[in-house]
């Protein structure tokens, strides 16, 4: 079920380990031990991701007994089976499955789902299909799997129709376990104090590549340098109704540069709920819905159900399309404008049926949809994190012509308003804001003083803003700390050319706290282009002893390395960022 990453190879004291997995089952695996469906819990805070729970039904059919699964990865399950029948971009997306698990800010993540053949204790051999799924609860995250035979041997045959039916079962075992684990949340509504303002993205079934962050406003694709789409979200309430019509925004978090294209933006009249068929196979062909974006196009379809498309484009009786380059083939079409980190992208559906996409403040595409609002119909927001955008963030309240936040359209209605803050919490905000504003005096004077060059960012910050640079930082990138402080650190990447895996790469580390090395090429103030050596990592400088959350910082050491020759290079360094940086 769950595979290591190559940095979880070295693995510490075996007895530790084992204490570890004991406190796992204690826990959380011992709901397990009558359960007669097939399934296992894995600890993702142990290396290794080890097995703390098996149910009954996963050591009948396995053969396997409880003692010999409890601190085991699902590996395991693989020994005896022929390396051709193993699939590898199922274990790549299970690994990178596993590394987005361990983001700090994470929501909800996608379950995953696949079929394996797996091997018995005694040798024999059945194909599996299995769905894992993360389950937050008691302050830790498991991993639950859940398993179901499809036959003997190393392969099965099974058409579309079997393969979903499967797969309802599977996640109907997967939610009925889940929410057993989280009855032995002893508090499971003091997360936070208010409700969010606005909207929220559907969390109860995601897409394939879909994690959401943030308390749901921010959606992020997995492995975005690979797939295009398969991250479409939407508003988790109606949105409400303005003047003008229908409005929001997202903010543009992070982007890609392997694919050329927006995000898709619009509104559906189809409630979202969690069943089979809420996400269509391709975005346009969503059900009662009207989309703007892509490579400068529109999209709307009248009947509420999705459209089946095959290998020819839909025809405009089934899903109409506009475009601002018509007459261009599709395939060659070009998004008239670009899409970076920062920017505010909005979508205005008005009263009259014109679509509208919003970019910075500025009309960038406008088309006459000729599909007026309906009165009395509840429209829910659309968005479609593809192509270059492969992170956004909700902007609760926009105004299009100034794509910042203001009193506007999207408005909680009266069944969503927020709650009403007591004495209790007023004082716990106080005594939160107090404390966390020490610590940030104290960790300014403290890097202040720092000879070497270094940063610090908060990560419970929008966008990661820095709070302390060191005079160091200062004299290597000629910013000021009164320009920069309160800004996320991208501005030093403006115009360089950094590869997706590193951009990658960097919001990982951000909203995890995992440590990154990488070679960046940066630009001072002046515009000189150098060669950044960046080390970056969370800090945690403090426990919280009730919630036992930990109060961390993003640290960054960084070192201008331009001019070093190759062989003072570190091996996993950019080597053609070095040369991009010295012609220059």
């Amino acid at each position: 079920m769950v595979e290591a990453s190559s940095a979880d190879a070295a693995l510490p004291d075996p007895a530790d380990i084992r204490q570890e997995v004991d406190t796992g089952y204690r826990k959380v695996g011992f709901l397990l031990d009558d359960d007669e469906e097939c399934a296992i819990i894995a600890d993702a805070q142990i290396q290794d991701f080890l097995i703390v729970g098996a149910s009954q039904g996963f050591l009948q059919l396995t053969g396997f007994t409880r003692d010999a699964v409890l601190g085991q990865n699902c590996r395991m399950m693989l020994e005896g089976v022929p390396e051709v029948a193993i699939s590898k971009s199922a274990r790549k997306n299970l690994r990178d499955f596993c590394r987005m698990c361990k983001v700090k800010r994470l929501d909800h993540i996608s379950e995953v789902a696949s079929v394996q053949p797996n091997s018995r204790r005694d040798g024999s051999q059945f194909v599996n299909f299995f769905l894992v799924g993360l389950v937050q609860v008691c302050n830790g995250r498991y991993l639950l799997g859940v398993q179901k035979p499809l036959g003997e041997g190393l392969f099965a045959s099974l058409n579309g129709r079997k393969m979903e039916e499967v797969s309802e079962l599977a996640r109907t075992t997967f939610k009925r376990i889940r929410a057993r684990l989280r009855d032995l949340e002893p508090d499971p509504g003091r997360d936070a104090l208010f409700q969010p303002q606005g909207f929220t993205f559907f969390s109860e079934r995601l897409q394939d590549h879909c994690l959401l962050m943030n308390n749901c406003r921010t959606a992020m694709r997995r492995e975005p340098q690979e797939l295009a789409t398969n991250c479409l979200v939407f508003g988790n309430m109606p949105a409400r109704r303005g003047a003008n019509g229908l409005f929001f925004a997202v903010r543009i978090e992070d982007a890609v540069t392997t694919f050329d294209g927006l995000p898709i933006m619009g509104f559906t009249r189809r409630k979202p709920t969690d069943t089979s068929d809420l996400y269509p196979t391709v975005c346009r062909c969503l059900g009662a819905s009207v989309l703007v974006g892509a490579c400068g196009e529109a999209f709307a379809r009248d009947q509420l159900h999705h459209f089946r498309i095959g290998f020819k484009p839909p025809p405009q009786t089934e899903v109409a399309s506009w475009s601002v380059q018509p007459d261009v083939p599709p395939h060659k079409r070009r998004a008239p404008v670009g899409v970076v980190p920062g920017d505010v992208f909005g979508c205005l559906y008005t009263n009259e049926g014109r679509l509208q996409l919003w970019r910075n403040g500025e009309l960038a595409m406008d088309f006459d949809v000729q599909r007026p609002i309906e009165e009395g119909v509840d429209y829910y927001a659309v968005v479609d994190v593809c192509l270059a955008a492969y992170t956004v963030s909700l902007l609760p309240d926009s105004d299009p012509k100034q794509g910042l936040p203001s009193a506007s359209q999207l408005q909680p209605t009266a069944a969503a308003a927020p709650q009403e803050t007591q004495p209790g919490d007023i004082d716990e905000i106080i005594s939160a804001v107090v404390s966390q504003t020490i610590v940030k005096k104290a960790i300014m004077g403290a890097v202040q003083s720092c000879k070497f060059c270094v940063s610090v960012a908060d990560p419970r910050g929008i966008d990661f803003p820095l709070i302390a640079v060191s005079e160091a930082f200062e004299t290597m990138t000629g910013f000021k700390r009164s320009e920069i402080l309160g800004a996320n650190c991208r501005f030093l990447n403006q115009g360089c050319p950094i590869s997706p895996s590193d951009l990658v790469g960097l919001r990982l580390a951000s909203e995890s706290g995992g440590a990154l090395t990488a070679l960046l090429p940066n630009r001072k103030k002046s515009g000189q282009m150098f060669i950044n050596l960046l080390d970056l990592r969370g800090l945690t400088i403090a426990v919280d002893v009730e919630t036992d959350e930990e109060l961390w910082y993003l640290i960054g050491i960084q070192a201008d390395i331009t001019g070093l020759s190759r062989r003072n290079v570190p091996e996993e360094g950019s080597l053609c960022a070095v040369d991009q940086s010295t012609d220059k």
